[in-house]
């Protein structure tokens, strides 16, 4: 079981929180993004993840096998 982070809710982000909450060979610790008011919609669908705007409880959870990096790639960086 891969214990996965997923960073973005925007535009791709929602398909791999579908995604992956579908696998059986993951599942999500965390969703994150600076912006909270995307956790309202995804939080009905999902009620079952965490949601955070804080990427530093992804970073700092030893948990996290592995994240997903789902924001506008002009951030790509600064998020990795």
């Amino acid at each position: 079981m891969v214990r996965v982070a997923i960073v973005g809710t925007g535009y791709w982000g929602p398909n791999f929180v579908r995604i992956m909450d579908e696998l059986s060979e993951s599942q999500i610790i965390w969703v994150c993004d600076k912006d909270s008011t995307q956790f309202q919609r995804l939080s009905v669908l999902y009620p079952h993840l965490r949601f955070t705007d804080d990427l530093g409880k992804i970073t700092g959870d030893a948990s996290v096998d592995a994240v997903v990096i789902a924001t506008g790639s002009e951030s790509h960086y600064q998020v990795a």
